[in-house]
């Protein structure tokens, strides 16, 4: 488990599988040591610059999702 962790850390780019989501563990990885070693106070893997609120808080306030489709769902053939 801890070589996957650390390949996970090392390695950058975006993840297989098509639907292109850039890596995040070797950014947070690299915020983590730097906020660390400057012995700055709080979470370390909190945005600097983004909103103070925890990613549970953020989740609470986002609206729910509206169907997009303008026109109704059709019955299946029978």
């Amino acid at each position: 488990m801890k070589g996957c962790v650390e390949r996970g850390i090392a390695t950058e780019g975006i993840l297989p599988g098509g639907l292109n989501v850039r890596r995040r563990a070797h950014r947070l990885a690299v915020r983590l040591r730097e906020k660390e070693a400057s012995g700055e106070r709080g979470d370390p893997l909190a945005r600097s610059t983004g909103s103070p609120l925890t990613p549970w808080q953020s989740m609470k306030r986002m609206r729910p999702a509206v169907a997009s489709s303008p026109r109704p769902p059709t019955a299946l053939p029978a």
